[in-house]
């Protein structure tokens, strides 16, 4: 009909056409001596214009969220005279990002891209990124796909000590894979890497892999593990952070 094909062929799609992607959660909690708990949240969302698989494409969205954040308290044992503070220990892990593609050829596409992180894990306070560069899809059928991307970026990083924080000229080098498995379970991974070039040291990686396993209808099981590398944190915190996270997915729409 006539708005279908205006939104598919005469690039007239509206800012809310065409997404889709799963929205994910987890949880746990303590409560005794100790008490406490901890939350997982994230959001993966991909807009492809148009949305049917036999036209050629013409641009791509790719959205993500994701936050995980925990606190535990625990009293001193045995408790003194007069009673002493309550040992508090904090989570907070973010990351966010957004991607816009813009095909030339059904495998060749440029890119802008703008990401923003914070781990208290690492002392980082904020890191933010943006950039632009090129893609290309290797790999392209029904049950997988491969990108490799690279870009030219600036990147700013704050951290809990401020004479660590840096302003950076670097760029992204990674690739992204998906593939459609048995019982339509779909796994899912990403490698990038981060080199500065006004500052060598600066240098960090991205890991991250994941399964969805269909249970009922729109929802499955989600099982993932990431591991993020900085190589200059804030004094005294590690360089390595490392998640595993199980928890419930809801597919949108």
């Amino acid at each position: 009909d006539q708005s279908v094909y205006d939104r598919e062929l005469e690039k007239k799609a509206g800012p809310l056409y065409g997404w889709a992607g799963t929205v994910t959660g987890g949880a746990s909690f303590v409560q005794s001596t100790q008490h406490g708990g901890t939350f997982s949240a994230g959001v993966k969302l991909v807009r492809t214009i148009p949305t049917v698989p036999y036209l050629p494409t013409r641009n791509r969205t790719i959205f993500s969220l994701s936050e995980t954040y925990g606190k535990l308290t625990t009293p001193l044992i045995p408790q003194t005279t007069p009673a002493s503070p309550d040992s508090v220990v904090k989570t907070s892990i973010f990351h966010t990002d957004l991607e816009r593609d813009q095909y030339v050829s059904k495998r060749f596409y440029y890119l802008g891209t703008t990401a923003f992180d914070h781990n208290f894990s690492s002392g980082l306070d904020l890191q933010q990124i943006y950039g632009a560069g090129v893609g290309w899809t290797p790999v392209l059928d029904a049950k997988q796909q491969l990108d490799i991307k690279g870009d030219l970026h600036y990147e700013k990083q704050e951290f809990e000590d401020p004479a660590s924080n840096q302003n950076l000229i670097g760029a992204s080098i990674g690739e992204a894979y998906k593939r459609t498995l048995p019982r339509s379970m779909i796994f899912t991974q990403t490698l990038q890497l981060l080199p500065a070039f006004n500052e060598p040291k600066a240098y960090s990686a991205n890991f991250s892999t994941g399964l969805a396993m269909p249970v009922f209808k729109k929802l499955s099981m989600s099982i993932a593990a990431s591991d993020a590398f900085l190589n200059n944190p804030s004094p005294g915190f590690k360089k390595n952070t490392f998640q595993f996270i199980t928890g419930v997915a809801y597919t949108l729409p």
